[in-house]
């Protein structure tokens, strides 16, 4: 078994965060909120992601992670599964999202959220037969408003 160690960085970020969870103070949420935004390294965002998936009173850092341009696509895809509609619309967004998530992402039940998916760039591409399918799908769909079929 290998036993990581917890770099400087990570120091840092465990004491802010525990910091945080003992006051709840302003300064220290504002304090997390620049660390996500500034930092570079996918390891920090690997360990905080970690640190605000286990804590509820974090979960508000999520958008964050999600916003971040560094963010490996590998979190991505576990912030898509996020219940927090904002992280998901950022994860949809995004050019690190794994074109797999953003697919899933064009079928969420929030409206935005897929409208936001499907004008991300690195979504596949539909084929001619999917697009002949949603074609007479929507012809059909046309035909039985007009006759009044539900």
């Amino acid at each position: 078994m290998m036993v990581r160690l917890e770099t400087e960085k990570e120091r840092e970020i465990r004491c802010m965060i525990d910091e945080f969870r003992l006051r709840r103070t302003n300064s220290c949420m504002n304090y997390l909120k620049a660390i996500i935004s500034k930092t570079k390294d996918p390891e920090s965002l690997k360990y905080l992601t970690q640190e605000i998936l286990e804590d509820d009173s974090l979960k508000c850092l999520e958008p964050l992670i999600a916003r971040n341009k560094y963010t490996p696509a590998y979190i991505m895809a576990e912030l898509a599964l996020s219940n927090n509609p904002i992280t998901r619309m950022y994860v949809a967004l995004s050019l690190e999202t794994p074109p797999k998530t953003i697919l899933l992402l064009t079928l969420d039940e929030n409206e935005f959220i897929r409208i936001a998916a499907e004008q991300n760039p690195k979504l596949p591409k539909k084929t001619f037969l999917e697009k002949l399918y949603i074609k007479f799908n929507n012809i059909i769909n046309y035909v039985k408003c007009l006759f009044g079929f539900d």
